[in-house]
């Protein structure tokens, strides 16, 4: 489950009658919770800054890639690529997400506008970098990566410069 920046809840899950999907709830109402989609693989759901839009990762046609939904009614393939997409994580504007896709062998940070627009490999790196957080200001993206041979946390710059590793544990 997730919550919204307004206080809705997003999860995905199964109706005791075995339809599977997106719901959302209004905890603070008698109403009982909306079915938004229809598939139990439309998972690592992920709320807009204005609580209107939630993306999502699904493999309904087979393959991984990110959609866009309206809690009003609407799907939008934000990706569509052989790859697999996932893990998606909004920017503060609502114009922009950050995901994981393995488009060039091994798992990267992507980012790309909403629009389709501007996709950017971010972390660039034979190490598996996945888990994407975009910071509050816009300006910086967390991600986990094994690039020093086991999980740290790391920090880039939104633009895929500077990366810092964070954690700098061994453990």
């Amino acid at each position: 489950p997730v919550w919204s920046p307004t206080g809705l809840l997003a999860w995905t899950g199964c109706e005791p009658s075995g339809t599977c999907g997106i719901f959302a709830d209004n905890p603070d109402d008698d109403q009982p919770p909306t079915r938004l989609t229809g598939s139990i693989n439309d998972i690592s759901l992920n709320w807009s800054p204005n609580s209107e839009l939630l993306i999502y990762m699904s493999n309904v046609t087979g393959n991984w890639d990110i959609y866009r939904l309206s809690i009003t009614g609407g799907v939008v393939a934000l990706t569509d690529d052989p790859a697999s997409d996932g893990l998606p994580a909004w920017a503060p504007n609502g114009s922009a997400i950050a995901f994981v896709s393995n488009r060039d062998g091994n798992n990267e940070v992507y980012s790309q506008n909403t629009d389709r627009t501007g996709l950017q490999n971010l972390t660039l790196n034979a190490a598996s970098d996945t888990q994407p957080a975009v910071s509050p200001s816009g300006g910086f993206i967390l991600f986990t990566s094994d690039r020093d041979g086991n999980q740290e946390i790391y920090a880039i710059k939104s633009d895929g410069t500077s990366p810092l590793n964070l954690s700098a544990n061994p453990a």
